[in-house]
């Protein structure tokens, strides 16, 4: 399998305060990767690094190189990975830019100049997907947590994004909205999508990550195939 996104990182800090040190990955097309490790470990920040948000929208003084496609990813134009990258962050409702569900999943399409009919269609198939086509009028501030992130979900669906990125979502979500969390990772998965996640919550993972990125002091610690992985070796 074809490497999609390479990192190697020597250090990357925060002024005086080093975050990361030593870190080599390697994502293959397809895979569900896990970022895991107790907080403060770095794992955010990595995440940061992987899909861009690092250097473009937060400081920081990173040594080492990150590859999207086999090209660095410094040499992307402004406003270019949205192509290829998708975001879903912690709180879903931060990202949002727009009042009504519609509006907001079409928004990246509008970006990026999509044909208004071709966006039409990538915005209803996105919805079905997510099974929210009921929420097409809906206020963005009516909705609850899992339905908000689905709709962060559809918006990265509508330019076919390579690469999804999700950061910790499990700390606002209930049981059923975590539950249905795992199914749409597993359709994302059949449609091809790359899939990193940074969480610190695991256990609804575990049937379907390809592997796991165990961190710790900043480094990754331990990298574990699916069936190689139990909690004992995080400690």
């Amino acid at each position: 399998m074809e490497n999609i996104l390479e990192a190697k990182i020597q250090t990357f800090s925060y002024g005086e305060d080093l975050v990361l040190k030593d870190l080599n990955i390697s994502i293959e097309k397809g895979e569900i990767i896990v970022l895991t490790g107790l907080s403060g470990c770095g794992k955010t920040t990595l995440l940061r690094i992987l899909n861009g948000l690092i250097p473009s929208f937060y400081d920081g003084d990173l040594d080492g190189k990150i590859k999207l496609l086999g090209k660095d990813i410094s040499i992307y134009k402004k406003g270019e990975l949205a192509k290829y990258i998708g975001n879903v962050f912690q709180n879903p409702r931060d990202q949002f830019f727009c009042d009504v569900v519609e509006d907001e999943i079409a928004l990246v399409g509008e970006n990026l100049g999509l044909d208004r009919k071709l966006l039409k269609e990538k915005v209803d198939r996105a919805m079905n997907l997510l099974e929210i086509s009921h929420l097409r009028k809906k206020s963005i501030f009516e909705l609850s947590g899992g339905e908000r992130q689905k709709v962060a979900i559809a918006g990265t669906l509508i330019y076919d994004t390579d690469i999804i990125f999700f950061d910790e979502l499990s700390s606002s979500l209930d049981h059923e909205s975590i539950r249905n969390f795992e199914e749409i990772l597993l359709k994302l998965r059949a449609l091809g999508k790359t899939i990193v996640i940074a969480e610190h919550r695991i256990h609804y993972l575990k049937n379907i990550f390809s592997r796991l990125f165990y961190m710790k002091d900043g480094t990754v610690q331990g990298v574990y195939q699916n069936n190689e992985f139990n909690n004992e070796k995080c400690k």
